[in-house]
C-alpha cells in the first residue's frame, strides 16, 4: 500500500499534521503570458523559493542543483512569462497566491 495517488484526510500528512497528504492543486491563473500550469514542476519549484525571498544560492542548495541551474530556470521562466524581474515574479506569484507561504 501506500499513499501514492490518494487521498489522505487532514491530519494524516507525515509532514504537516492537519493537513492533507496531497493538497489542492493552485488555481490556474496568468503569470505574465504564461499560464501557471503550463511551467514544469521544477519551475514551479524554483518560483517558490524565489517567492520565499531566497538567493540563488539558497536556492541550488533547496532544490541539490548547482547555480547554474538555479539560474537557467530563472532565465526560462522570464521568457515563458514576459516577467525579466526577479522580484516582479515573486511578487505576481505571491499576489496570485499560487503557493500556500
Amino acid at each position: 500500500p501506500g499513499l501514492h495517488g490518494k487521498y489522505v484526510e487532514p491530519g494524516q500528512g507525515a509532514d504537516h499534521p492537519g493537513q492533507p497528504a496531497f493538497p489542492e492543486k493552485p488555481p490556474v491563473v496568468m503569470l505574465g503570458k504564461a499560464r501557471n500550469d503550463s511551467l514544469t514542476q521544477r519551475e514551479m519549484d524554483v518560483l517558490r523559493q524565489l517567492t520565499l525571498g531566497k538567493s540563488d544560492a539558497d536556492i541550488a542548495a533547496v532544490l541539490n542543483c548547482s547555480l547554474s541551474t538555479v539560474k537557467h530556470y530563472i532565465q526560462l521562466l522570464r521568457e515563458k512569462t514576459g516577467i525579466h524581474s526577479r522580484v516582479e515574479l515573486a511578487v505576481r506569484a505571491a499576489t496570485m497566491k499560487l503557493f500556500q507561504i
